[in-house]
């Protein structure tokens, strides 16, 4: 019996600690797609999450939020950059930005609003210039 109720106890427990340190960006996140191309031909782009005005409009600080543990603030960063990185690749996929793949300059996935900025492998071509326009003005 009492393998039992600390089985169920543990499962329970389980549920709460990952909910609790389960990241808050939904799979369909806004996010914005800046381009910047160089006068050398250097394609650069950033990924970036919008905030969610009626969200923050609604949180208040709490002493909660400021007591999270490290684990819990370590998994939600990485879970950022993961969903970073992934937005990234299917935007790019998407606008053909980058065709030969990009790398990642910076992955600010703590940041108020987290960012990702990549630059891509191929040099821009005449077209590229025509088609994106240049939206990341501060680099």
């Amino acid at each position: 019996m009492k393998k039992i109720l600390f089985t169920t106890t543990s499962i329970i427990f389980s549920f709460i600690l990952s909910a609790c340190a389960s990241n808050n960006i939904p799979k369909n996140a806004n996010t914005s797609f800046l381009t910047r191309i160089s006068e050398s031909g250097l394609k650069h782009f950033q990924i970036q999450i919008k905030p969610n005005k009626k969200k923050e409009a609604q949180k208040k600080p709490s002493r909660k939020r400021n007591q999270r543990s490290a684990r819990s603030n370590k998994s939600q960063f990485k879970e950022t950059q993961k969903f970073l990185l992934s937005a990234a690749k299917e935007k790019n996929a998407e606008i053909q930005f980058c065709r030969e793949g990009f790398w990642v300059l910076k992955n600010d996935a703590d940041a108020i609003r987290p960012y990702l900025r990549g630059e891509c492998n191929d040099q821009a071509s005449i077209e590229d210039r025509k088609t994106f326009p240049q939206t990341l003005l501060r680099w």
